[in-house]
């Protein structure tokens, strides 16, 4: 064969397989990731009816809070009520959560994309907008 070419294919073969070994690595800490989630929702945390997060972004808008953005779809089953002081790591992507905290609870830790919505004061701590879905207008 062509040294050349011969050069090359290697060149393909060693970048194929770096590539698969980050790929492994992404994939394990994803799963660590989603242990970590399902594991703080199982423990600490309750799904969120639209009722109960209408009633903290009426709160919001209330104490001068304005929406950042409106969905015509029903609001996402990545919203939950902390049923206890919590800590939780940063979630990323389609892992991220959102959490409504009761007067008196406390959640605390890294957010990542997670989004907080706290119902003492009707504040938000995350990095996203606000948003309102279709079923969950007052």
């Amino acid at each position: 064969m062509n040294k050349q070419l011969d050069i090359f294919i290697k060149e393909v073969r060693r970048q194929n397989k770096e590539r698969q070994e980050c790929e492994a690595v992404r994939e394990m800490e994803f799963q660590e990731s989603k242990r970590a989630r399902d594991e703080i929702i199982a423990y600490s945390l309750k799904p969120a009816s639209p009722k109960k997060y209408a009633s903290w972004l009426k709160g919001f808008m209330q104490n001068g809070g304005e929406p950042a953005h409106y969905y015509d779809y029903q609001m996402p089953n990545k919203f939950f009520v902390a049923k206890r002081n919590a800590e939780i790591n940063p979630l990323y992507g389609s892992l991220a959560i959102h959490i409504i905290v009761p007067k008196g609870l406390d959640v605390v830790g890294e957010l990542g994309h997670c989004n907080l919505y706290f119902m003492d004061g009707f504040i938000k701590k995350g990095m996203r907008g606000v948003s309102v879905y279709e079923n969950t207008t007052f």
